[in-house]
């Protein structure tokens, strides 16, 4: 490797060093009175933006911020004060994100998957396995039986090959009619 010639664009000094070393100042000083010369007065502008005053709704203390902020309360003490009394005006129904609900039973698949492996003994129905990390199947699939999603007795534990062996048997057996009434109840025998 070749060195190169540098000048150093704070002092003017000429100085040689490695080209991939990609200096660019003689000496740790040029680079520090550099950067207050030119990065920290920048930002040293950027903060003296000027600072707007604010009511506090919840306690009437005028308080000063920067416009960026956007903040309406003078503390974290007055903003939870506002949250705690208006909570009660965006709960339930009166939420622009109410659902019919639906989020009250956001934790139902998790109950059900655990009321199924208790149900069974943590033991795969299928192959007998135990000690394994088991699944909680359908009997009759999740798509076709809205009424027995989160019915226990439509539950049962599975293995993880014999829950992708049972769910290629369902997609087969669901897609095409005809075959579904006749191995319904014994898809277990094609394992």
């Amino acid at each position: 490797m070749a060195k190169i010639k540098i000048i150093c664009p704070e002092c003017q000094k000429s100085f040689v060093d490695y080209k991939s070393n990609r200096r660019k100042f003689c000496s740790r000083e040029c680079y520090i009175s550099f950067w207050h010369r030119t990065v920290a007065s920048k930002i040293s502008e950027m903060r003296s933006v000027k600072k707007t005053r604010h009511v506090c709704p919840e306690c009437g203390k005028v308080f000063q911020d920067v416009p960026s902020n956007k903040r309406k309360y003078c503390s974290k003490k007055c903003s939870n004060k506002h949250t705690l009394f208006t909570a009660d005006k965006v709960r339930g129904e009166k939420n622009t994100n109410w659902n019919n609900g639906s989020s009250l039973q956001q934790h139902r698949p998790k109950k059900w998957r655990l009321s199924v492996l208790e149900k069974d003994g943590h033991i795969c129905q299928s192959c007998g396995a135990t000690g394994v990390y088991l699944q909680a199947d359908h009997i009759d699939p999740w798509y076709l039986s809205k009424k027995k999603r989160f019915d226990i007795n439509n539950g049962q534990a599975l293995c993880v090959p014999c829950h992708k062996f049972k769910t290629r048997v369902d997609m087969f057996l669901y897609r095409k009619p005809e075959v579904r009434y006749k191995v319904q109840d014994t898809w277990y025998l094609y394992l």
